[in-house]
């Protein structure tokens, strides 16, 4: 198989500021308020995750063939545990029990049965990931005054299972998988999975085919082709990545920029013209850039390239939520991953309903203070 691919597609706490040097007591605070607005299962209650995993089990008939376990409850089970930082598969059985009267699900498989229950979980999760999408970008908003921005990347995995395939991943040839993620105005919208033989820029057509008018795509130089440029140029749709070094452009003119001399090309294909500007950088001067775009406005094409390191920080936080893989089959490789951006996913909109600023990493570092707390193995601060 050449690639693979998923699917197209409170009381209120008073709290009184205190000098430590006026501190002559104990303060004794009553346990319970300690966590009182990092309650998993409140988190669960403001999201409506529970009615979320329900249509998203419903639309696509995972309970038709189970036998003992719900559908519902291992999702949530699963969700709630990586929330806590599970490592492991068996880690994840074990903190689902235990959280089972918390989250409110009957009952969990255990570790050999939830391996073979990947390939039965992975549509209604993707589902769960669609849905958590779209209320994570409209809470965001947009970072421009008119249109979205959508950046594309591809994360590749070093991995030696069976369903990994040899390519160019981690600056290296090794065998691997690859994750083709989008997203827009900087929340993950849409995923794809491959083996490492995949080149970048295969799914770009399923990527791009949902883009509305005035939005604009900013990719890495992997994603470069002139074809995609023109086709998206005539649905108004503006394209912006870094050169290649084998393309060729006509010289156009120079200018300064404050201290920089920039550099103006331009390509003109079927009726569009494709500029080219060597040479530009951001206020600090730092770094230059050659990049290539279909509008004339240089400095918003840059800017518009700057917001395209907003794939990068989602990587990043999958990076520091410590990411592995829960099975070395295809359906497991799929569930590792929709499992840890559906988290991601439910601690960015938790943050942005309860206003809180603080890191995706941070929050879960706290549920799981609090999962320890409920669970007797951490004594409260």
């Amino acid at each position: 198989m050449p690639y693979l691919r998923l699917f197209s597609p409170p009381e209120t706490l008073k709290a009184t500021v205190i000098h430590p040097k006026q501190i002559n007591i104990i303060i004794n605070m009553p346990q319970k308020r300690l966590f009182e607005k990092l309650d998993l299962a409140k988190a669960f209650r403001k999201i409506n995750l529970r009615e979320i995993v329900k249509r998203a089990v419903e639309k696509t008939g995972a309970n038709k063939y189970r036998r003992k376990h719900g559908r519902e409850d291992v999702l949530l089970g699963a969700i709630a545990s990586i929330t806590v930082k599970a490592e492991k598969t068996q880690e994840i059985s074990e903190f689902a029990e235990e959280l089972k009267d918390t989250i409110g699900i009957k009952s969990f498989p255990e570790r050999s049965t939830l391996s073979r229950l990947w390939p039965r979980i992975d549509e209604p999760l993707y589902e769960v990931f669609l849905e958590l999408s779209f209320k994570a970008l409209k809470l965001a908003g947009r970072k421009i005054r008119f249109g979205n921005v959508v950046a594309l990347d591809v994360q590749g995995i070093i991995s030696k299972c069976r369903i990994s395939g040899r390519g160019f991943v981690r600056g290296k040839v090794a065998n691997g998988l690859k994750l083709h993620l989008k997203t827009v105005n900087g929340v993950p919208s849409k995923v794809f999975f491959s083996d490492a033989s995949v080149h970048d820029s295969y799914y770009v057509d399923e990527f791009l085919e949902d883009i509305g008018e005035c939005d604009h795509v900013v990719v890495d130089r992997a994603f470069f082709d002139t074809d995609f440029m023109v086709k998206l140029a005539k649905r108004d749709i503006s394209f912006t990545t870094r050169t290649k070094r084998n393309i060729k452009f006509d010289f156009v003119d120079e200018f300064a920029d404050g201290n920089v001399l920039v550099k103006r090309y331009k390509r003109v294909v079927d009726d569009v013209t494709i500029w080219r500007f060597k040479g530009i950088s951001l206020e600090d001067r730092q770094t230059l850039f050659d990049i290539v775009t279909t509008l004339s406005d240089y400095k918003f094409a840059l800017a518009l390239y700057k917001l395209r390191w907003d794939i990068e920080v989602v990587f990043r936080h999958l990076s520091n939520m410590n990411f592995r893989l829960f099975g070395y089959s295809y359906a497991g490789f799929v569930c590792s991953v929709l499992l840890f951006l559906v988290v991601y996913l439910l601690i960015l909109i938790y943050a942005k309903l309860v206003r809180r600023r603080v890191s995706v990493s941070e929050m879960r570092d706290k549920f799981a203070r609090w999962f320890r707390w409920i669970c007797g193995r951490l004594k409260p601060p």
